[in-house]
């Protein structure tokens, strides 16, 4: 019984080879496609988080709405289980340009600061207290050039 259908599923390969192969090469770009996804997670991770660990990037973001106080940094610095604490002031702001207003994210930045550093693409970091450092991402998007003055608004935050 075991001869015949063999014998069957043979001559029905012969008689449809390439059908044979064009499923038979689908079948293989699936698991070939599954295998890289597979191989390429673990890859990813770990640049990732190499990544993250030579810029000190936190591992937990608390956010308050009514913000946090002396006591609360105090209270999580007593933590056996965190590192670092790194307490900051972000602002959401309107970027004024010519063609309309962005939404932006302004953050405090301290030349001391330890977690979170910030990877320079060009120019330097701001040393003066009207001086920024503006993401890499909206100088493309926005054509904002290093030492052009940028106007910023908190009107409709």
């Amino acid at each position: 019984m075991k001869s015949a259908f063999l014998k069957d599923i043979f001559k029905e390969i012969k008689h449809t080879f390439n059908r044979f192969i064009a499923i038979l090469a689908i079948v293989a770009l699936g698991v070939g496609f599954i295998a890289g996804l597979k191989a390429t997670a673990p890859t990813m991770k770990n640049s990732a988080d190499l990544y993250f660990d030579s810029h000190n990037f936190m591992d937990v973001y608390f956010l308050s709405t009514f913000g946090f106080t002396q006591d609360d940094v105090a209270a999580l610095e007593k933590q056996n289980n965190i590192e670092k604490v790194y307490a900051t002031y972000t602002l959401d702001a309107l970027f004024t340009r010519e063609k309309g207003t962005t939404p932006i994210k302004i953050m405090a930045y301290s030349e001391n600061q330890s977690l979170n550093q910030p990877e320079l693409l060009e120019g330097r970091m701001p040393s003066a207290a009207n001086e920024c450092v503006v993401d890499s991402r909206m100088t493309y998007s926005e054509d904002i050039a290093i030492g052009k003055t940028l106007s910023l608004s908190n009107e409709n935050t």
